[in-house]
Protein backbone atom coordinates (compact mmCIF):
# COMPACT_ATOMS: atom_id res chain seq x y z
CA UNK A 1 0.00 0.00 0.00
CA UNK A 2 1.30 3.58 -1.19
CA UNK A 3 1.91 6.45 1.57
CA UNK A 4 0.93 9.57 0.70
CA UNK A 5 1.75 12.89 2.63
CA UNK A 6 -1.55 14.99 3.41
CA UNK A 7 -1.89 17.95 1.95
CA UNK A 8 -0.46 21.40 4.05
CA UNK A 9 -3.03 22.42 5.72
CA UNK A 10 -3.09 27.15 6.15
CA UNK A 11 -1.94 26.63 9.43
CA UNK A 12 1.32 24.33 8.71
CA UNK A 13 2.02 26.31 5.94
CA UNK A 14 1.82 29.46 8.36
CA UNK A 15 3.85 27.37 10.51
CA UNK A 16 6.49 26.75 7.62
CA UNK A 17 6.49 30.76 6.69
CA UNK A 18 6.99 31.43 10.59
CA UNK A 19 10.11 29.47 10.44
CA UNK A 20 11.37 30.61 7.46
CA UNK A 21 10.60 33.84 9.33
CA UNK A 22 12.85 33.03 12.29
CA UNK A 23 15.62 31.69 10.27
CA UNK A 24 15.73 34.91 8.30
CA UNK A 25 15.63 37.26 11.60
CA UNK A 26 18.19 34.68 13.26
CA UNK A 27 20.39 35.18 10.15
CA UNK A 28 20.46 39.03 10.57
CA UNK A 29 21.37 38.67 13.98
CA UNK A 30 24.14 36.75 13.35
CA UNK A 31 25.57 39.11 10.05
CA UNK A 32 25.40 41.89 13.05
CA UNK A 33 27.55 40.46 15.42
CA UNK A 34 29.95 39.04 13.04
CA UNK A 35 29.71 35.38 13.90
CA UNK A 36 29.82 32.13 11.75
CA UNK A 37 26.58 31.02 10.78
CA UNK A 38 24.60 27.86 9.24
CA UNK A 39 22.06 29.08 6.52
CA UNK A 40 19.37 26.27 6.50
CA UNK A 41 17.02 27.61 3.27
CA UNK A 42 13.87 25.23 2.83
CA UNK A 43 12.31 24.80 -0.45
CA UNK A 44 9.30 23.57 -0.68
CA UNK A 45 7.78 22.79 -3.97
CA UNK A 46 4.42 22.43 -4.69
CA UNK A 47 2.07 19.94 -4.00
CA UNK A 48 0.84 17.64 -6.31
CA UNK A 49 -1.34 14.49 -6.03
CA UNK A 50 -1.18 14.63 -2.58
CA UNK A 51 2.43 14.56 -1.97
CA UNK A 52 4.64 17.39 -0.70
CA UNK A 53 8.43 17.84 -1.54
CA UNK A 54 10.97 19.51 0.52
CA UNK A 55 14.89 20.39 -0.22
CA UNK A 56 16.75 21.97 2.20
CA UNK A 57 19.82 23.63 1.48
CA UNK A 58 22.63 23.90 3.89
CA UNK A 59 25.37 26.79 3.41
CA UNK A 60 28.27 27.69 6.20
CA UNK A 61 29.60 31.17 6.26
CA UNK A 62 31.97 33.46 8.07
CA UNK A 63 31.37 36.64 8.78
CA UNK A 64 33.90 39.34 10.41
CA UNK A 65 33.42 42.88 11.60
CA UNK A 66 36.13 44.27 9.80
CA UNK A 67 34.60 47.37 8.06
CA UNK A 68 33.48 46.22 4.40
CA UNK A 69 33.53 48.18 1.11
CA UNK A 70 30.88 50.68 0.25
CA UNK A 71 28.03 48.91 -1.52
CA UNK A 72 28.30 50.00 -5.26
CA UNK A 73 26.77 49.18 -8.09
CA UNK A 74 28.74 49.87 -11.73
CA UNK A 75 26.04 50.65 -13.12
CA UNK A 76 24.92 53.08 -10.74
CA UNK A 77 26.64 56.57 -11.28
CA UNK A 78 25.27 58.60 -8.94
CA UNK A 79 25.53 62.28 -8.54
CA UNK A 80 24.34 62.24 -4.92
CA UNK A 81 27.16 62.70 -2.57
CA UNK A 82 28.11 60.30 0.43
CA UNK A 83 29.01 56.80 0.93
CA UNK A 84 25.11 55.16 0.70
CA UNK A 85 23.69 57.46 -2.60
CA UNK A 86 21.69 54.91 -3.51
CA UNK A 87 19.44 55.42 0.22
CA UNK A 88 18.48 58.12 -1.59
CA UNK A 89 18.20 57.22 -5.05
CA UNK A 90 16.52 53.74 -4.75
CA UNK A 91 14.89 51.33 -2.56
CA UNK A 92 16.96 49.84 -0.69
CA UNK A 93 17.02 45.42 -0.33
CA UNK A 94 17.45 42.91 2.11
CA UNK A 95 20.37 42.02 0.40
CA UNK A 96 21.62 45.87 0.69
CA UNK A 97 21.79 46.11 4.49
CA UNK A 98 22.28 42.18 5.80
CA UNK A 99 26.07 42.32 5.31
CA UNK A 100 26.42 45.73 7.23
CA UNK A 101 27.53 46.32 10.30
CA UNK A 102 25.45 48.84 13.25
CA UNK A 103 27.73 51.47 12.61
CA UNK A 104 27.56 51.49 8.62
CA UNK A 105 23.73 50.86 9.34
CA UNK A 106 23.98 54.34 11.18
CA UNK A 107 25.61 56.53 8.98
CA UNK A 108 23.76 55.10 6.30
CA UNK A 109 20.52 56.62 7.61
CA UNK A 110 22.23 59.97 9.23
CA UNK A 111 23.50 60.24 5.66
CA UNK A 112 20.16 60.81 4.03
CA UNK A 113 19.16 63.17 6.65
CA UNK A 114 22.80 65.11 6.09
CA UNK A 115 21.98 65.51 2.28
CA UNK A 116 19.15 67.72 3.26
CA UNK A 117 21.15 70.04 5.88
CA UNK A 118 20.42 68.57 9.31
CA UNK A 119 22.03 69.69 11.69
CA UNK A 120 23.47 66.68 14.06
CA UNK A 121 22.67 66.86 17.50
CA UNK A 122 25.14 64.06 18.52
CA UNK A 123 28.58 63.69 18.45
CA UNK A 124 29.96 61.40 16.95
CA UNK A 125 27.05 62.19 14.01
CA UNK A 126 28.88 65.79 14.08
CA UNK A 127 32.10 65.19 13.94
CA UNK A 128 31.50 62.37 10.86
CA UNK A 129 29.76 64.78 8.43
CA UNK A 130 31.63 67.32 9.04
CA UNK A 131 34.64 65.43 7.71
CA UNK A 132 32.51 65.34 4.40
CA UNK A 133 33.13 67.81 2.25
CA UNK A 134 29.46 67.36 0.73
CA UNK A 135 27.79 68.15 3.97
CA UNK A 136 26.53 71.57 5.16
CA UNK A 137 24.44 71.44 8.05
CA UNK A 138 21.71 74.24 7.52
CA UNK A 139 18.17 72.86 9.22
CA UNK A 140 17.50 71.38 12.54
CA UNK A 141 14.03 69.88 10.78
CA UNK A 142 14.40 68.34 7.65
CA UNK A 143 11.52 65.98 7.91
CA UNK A 144 9.44 67.40 5.37
CA UNK A 145 12.03 67.31 2.78
CA UNK A 146 12.31 63.77 2.86
CA UNK A 147 11.32 61.34 -0.17
CA UNK A 148 8.62 58.76 -0.09
CA UNK A 149 11.87 56.61 -1.15
CA UNK A 150 14.27 57.95 1.71
CA UNK A 151 11.50 57.44 4.33
CA UNK A 152 10.53 53.84 3.04
CA UNK A 153 14.71 53.15 3.54
CA UNK A 154 15.14 55.00 6.79
CA UNK A 155 11.86 52.50 8.04
CA UNK A 156 13.89 49.28 6.36
CA UNK A 157 17.02 50.70 7.58
CA UNK A 158 16.12 51.22 11.52
CA UNK A 159 14.63 47.47 11.37
CA UNK A 160 18.13 46.19 10.62
CA UNK A 161 19.58 48.46 13.20
CA UNK A 162 17.29 47.00 15.77
CA UNK A 163 18.07 43.86 14.99
CA UNK A 164 21.71 44.28 15.41
CA UNK A 165 20.56 45.09 19.36
CA UNK A 166 19.54 42.02 19.87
Amino acid sequence: MEQTQPKLTPQTQGLIASIACFLTLTLIYFFCIGKSYILYTPQIEAVSNGKTTEHVTTTTKSVSNKPQKPITNAAHQSKTPGKYPMASDRLLTDSDLVSLSKSELRIMRNEIFARHGYIFKTKDMKSYFSQQSWYRGTMHDVNHLLTNIENKNITLIQKYEKLCNL
